[in-house]
Formats: structure tokens, sequence, C-alpha cells
């Protein structure tokens, strides 16, 4: 039968009480049991401890809550992707615990994932399962990062628990590796060749507004997955806009910011995505260029739909687009229908 503690995440405090790593605690009143939540609201009447962790479930906001963003809490970015840490109760910031997390629909850089392996992999103890991280995988959850209103994904262990501890030193060592990789997370390359390529299947033209390119109105390199969301420089992460509309998207989803054009714009947009992908039958692309590709596409943000920052002429528009397909499968069906 479970006890409280075959989970590593837990720690006696005295007698029969005890606190989560989060801050979080179950403490033991006569023959029952309370469960105490991060920002100290306490729920009485528990017949077990599992009963008073269940309810810390519950309340996931609390539960979850990745230490208390305090002087012992920290961030770090690389790219889109962030590395929250803290030190560890129990073993006197001997250890430190951390996570990696980025949001939902972005892509997760292969070569960040890679140095992750080399520098934390068989050095780092899963808080879940009390054994050596030696395998990733990817954990879809809601409250680790102590919000209920928004889901992230994690880098987990094998068993399915995103939270890592590691020795101090150790673990301040792989830090400093990993940060030195930084410039380089979103990785990819493209060439003049592929830029032009992209133009010429663009008409010449701007993606959204469909200008023509000329010696005043100049071409840029937008990203379907933008840069600051990781994007990286993939040749098929690229398209070619007029600086206006590269200025009006910034770092708005791809999805999101076309719904905001006309469904004449959109049309286009599709038909030329496309292009894009029935071009690649005769020249394949690396598994990452396509992967970063995919993420571009599935983004979106619904908040800057409720917002409606986009200019007068946006709003009517909001009511006559569907958002565009979410992956390269669903654009291909759209334009052969």
């Amino acid at each position: 039968m479970w006890t409280i503690s075959d989970d590593a995440a837990w720690f006696r405090i005295r007698g029969e009480s005890y606190r989560h790593y989060s801050g979080a605690a179950v403490v033991k009143h006569g023959n029952l049991w309370s469960a105490e939540t991060a920002d100290g609201i306490s729920i009485h009447g528990h017949k077990t401890a599992l009963d008073a962790i269940s309810t810390l479930r519950k309340n996931g906001r609390f539960f979850w809550c990745f230490g208390q963003l305090g002087p012992e809490y920290g961030k770090i970015l690389y790219g889109h992707v962030e590395q929250h840490y803290r030190p560890m109760f129990r073993r006197g910031d001997q250890d430190q615990v951390f996570m990696f997390c980025w949001p939902h629909g972005v892509w997760f850089p292969e070569v960040l994932k890679s140095v992750i392996r080399r520098q934390f992999l068989g050095k780092s103890t899963c808080l879940g399962c009390g054994e050596p991280i030696t395998k990733l995988q990817v954990v879809d959850a809601q409250y680790f990062d102590g919000s209920a209103s928004e889901q992230n994904n994690y880098l987990g262990c094998a068993c399915g628990y995103p939270v890592w501890s590691m020795e101090l030193a150790s673990y301040y060592a792989a830090r400093e590796v990993l940060k030195g990789k930084r410039p380089a997370i979103a990785g990819g390359d493209h060439s003049r060749a592929e830029i032009c390529e992209i133009l010429e299947m663009q008409e010449g033209r701007c993606i959204y507004c469909n200008k023509k390119f000329t010696i005043e109105l100049r071409p840029t390199k937008d990203h379907l997955l933008a840069s600051s969301h990781g994007g990286a420089d993939w040749a098929l992460n690229i398209v070619m806009a007029c600086r206006s509309c590269n200025s009006n998207r910034c770092n708005k989803p791809f999805r999101t910011y076309c719904k905001f054009l006309s469904p004449a714009q959109n049309r286009r947009i599709l038909r030329h995505l496309g292009r894009r992908l029935l071009a690649l039958e005769s020249r394949p692309v690396s598994e990452d260029a396509f992967a970063a590709f995919e993420a571009g596409l599935a983004m979106h943000d619904s908040s800057y739909l409720r917002r409606r920052g986009s200019g007068a002429k946006a709003s009517p528009n909001l009511e006559k687009n569907r958002l565009l397909p979410r992956t390269a499968k669903a654009i291909l069906k759209k334009i052969q229908s």
C-alpha cells in the first residue's frame, strides 16, 4: 500500500507532518490530517495523508506551485524554453530542484535537448520516483508553473514526473554549459538561393498584404514560429513580408495573426503554404526543419483575438475567418479539396 514516504517529493518535518518541495504540507492532528496549501490555506478533516494530498492535488494552483517566487526562486530562458530552479528544503541547499518547460504548440529545439542529455542525464534525480534520470519524455501538465489557467509542456523523467534534483556544484557546472549554448539554441540555417525561391513562390509579394516588393518596399524575413518563441532559421520556417506587416505581426502566432487578415488574404496564404509543401516532394527537408514548420502552424493564442488590437478593420475579419489548418497534412488536404 502506498505511503507518503514512497514519494520522493515529500519529507518529514516533525512527528507525522510532511512538507512537499513546493511548500505545501500535510499535518496530523489527533486522528485526522490537514492539508496546507503552499500559500498557507488549511483544509481540515481528512482521514488519511493520501486523502489530504488528494485535496491538494484538486487545489493544484497552490499545491504544484514551483517554489514561492521568493529570493530562492529563479528562471533562465533558452529561447522559448524556461528553466525554473530553487534550492531543495530537505538537504540544506546541497541540491538544486529544477524543471524545463515551454508553451504548448511550440517546438523544443533538438540542439537544446541534446545538451540536456549530455549535461544532466545520469547526474540528476527524479523527485517523483527517486531514481536517476536516464531517459527523457515530454510531460503535459497544468500546475507545475503555479498557474491553473495555462498549460505547459515539461521535460520529465521516464516515470512522467517533471521535477529534477541535482547536487548543487554539478548543477551549476551543467547550467553554465547550457547557458553558453543559448545563441545557437534555435538552430537551423538557410541559403540566399532558398530565400530567392521563397520570393519566387510568393510571386515577389508580401505573404500578408500581397503588395509587390520594390526598391522602396523591401522584403523582410518573417518566421512562422517566431524567433522569440524559439523559431529556427530553416528556410521552411521563413516567409517574406513587408516591413510593415512584419512589424504588425511582431511575435503573434502565425495562425492567430492571419485571422485578422481578410478572407482573400487567408486563401492566398493557404495556397502559398500548399506550394511550399508540394515542393518538398522533390526535395525533402530535415526532420528538425519540418518540426519547426509544424510548430509554427500549430501555435495559436486566443488572447490576441479577445483584445482585437490590430486596427479598426480587424474585427470584422475575426468573424469571417476560420483559423488556418494547423498541420501540413491538413493544409494539403484543404488545397486539394
